[in-house]
């Protein structure tokens, strides 16, 4: 009977044995499913992982185009407004030149209108046409030699010229242009019949009277 007793206590512990290395182990198809879990969770830390140090390239790369870009913009405006501010100081230069060498052009200008001027001023009181040395507009004072100058001068026919000797003083000087109007007293060159000119500047005078 102790014998008996002792085998039975034997196998049950080996049972209880036996369940607890199934219990541990389980079925195969737990096994496999515990094995496919783990595959899975390291599966998904290596993708976060490596998706952790994509992300870190990423932001190293963009760091790095970031600070050679601004780089680039730096030197690039830089060099952009030392050619703006050179192109605008040579531009102040040639506008200061240019301001200089107009006022200098001008007051030479006037220099020499104003002395030329005065000059024919002067040869006006004097008679003189300004011209050459033949009389002006007015003459030269003398008006007996103002008449024969006009008749040469303007090359007149001598119907013309009689007609002009005939007339007073007054009205000669006024044919000639001589008392300051608006008839010029040389009249070759400047017009295509002198002769016609003058005969209706007589005949003009002689219907005022």
């Amino acid at each position: 009977s102790e014998d008996e007793s002792g085998s039975g206590s034997t196998a049950s512990s080996s049972s209880s044995n036996a369940e607890n290395e199934g219990g541990r182990s389980g079925s195969p198809s737990q096994c496999r499913a515990r094995r496919a879990r783990r595959r899975e969770r390291r599966a998904a830390a290596d993708r976060s992982a490596s998706h952790e140090s994509h992300n870190e390239r990423s932001r190293r790369r963009r760091r790095r185009r970031r600070h050679t870009a601004g780089g680039r913009r730096r030197r690039r405006h830089g060099g952009s407004e030392a050619g703006a501010s050179g192109a605008e100081q040579a531009g102040e230069r040639g506008r200061r030149r240019r301001r200089d060498r107009g006022r200098s052009d001008r007051g030479a200008r006037s220099e020499g209108s104003r002395s030329l001027i005065e000059r024919s001023r002067s040869r006006r009181r004097a008679g003189i046409h300004v011209g050459g040395g033949a009389p002006g507009r007015y003459g030269c004072g003398d008006h007996r030699k103002d008449l024969e100058v006009f008749i040469t001068r303007n090359e007149l026919e001598a119907r013309v010229a009689g007609a002009l000797r005939s007339m007073s003083e007054r009205d000669q000087k006024k044919v000639m242009g001589t008392d300051g109007g608006e008839n010029s007293y040389v009249l070759i060159d400047r017009v295509k019949n002198p002769n016609g000119v003058v005969m209706s500047r007589i005949r003009k005078i002689e219907s005022d009277h």
